[in-house]
Order: structure tokens, then sequence, then C-alpha cells
């Protein structure tokens, strides 16, 4: 299981903040992200402008390893004022 962590546009495009998504094996980053897309295919409308951490930590390596007990977040684009 993979803990994922929604935030800003991306939790309020799923409507939930946090969920465990079930992997199986090491998967790499860029896969489980089609993984997530398949389960909220409303993801799909962020357009590739996410960060994305991985145990914390940002990555932008789409070959990065998910491992169980992993903690994956969703990070899109924030504005303020």
């Amino acid at each position: 299981m993979v803990k994922v962590l929604y935030w800003a546009k991306a939790k309020e495009l799923v409507g939930i903040s946090d969920e465990e998504v079930y992997i199986g094996a090491p998967t790499p980053v860029s896969h489980f992200i089609l993984k997530l897309e398949n389960l909220h295919p409303i993801l799909k409308t962020l357009n590739n402008t996410n960060l994305y951490a991985l145990n914390m930590e940002f990555i932008t390596n789409f070959n990065s390893i998910l491992n169980n007990n992993d903690e994956f977040a969703i990070i899109p684009p924030v504005s303020g004022g």
C-alpha cells in the first residue's frame, strides 16, 4: 500500500485529501501516476503541471520506484494573493 496525499486542486478534484492505494510490487512513479489517473480520471485535467513528492522529497525522475509503505504526494500549482 502507498499513502497518496492530494493537495490543492488535486484534492478538490478527487474529493479526498488522502487514500491508500495497493501496488503489490515495487512500481515506477510513471506507472503509479497512470494507476491514479485510472482510479480518478479527473486527475488527467491537471495537464502535467504537478509537482510530486515521494516520502516528503520532491522528485523529477519518473523512473523512481515506489514501494509498500511509501508516501506519494500530488501537488498542483498553487496561487495566492
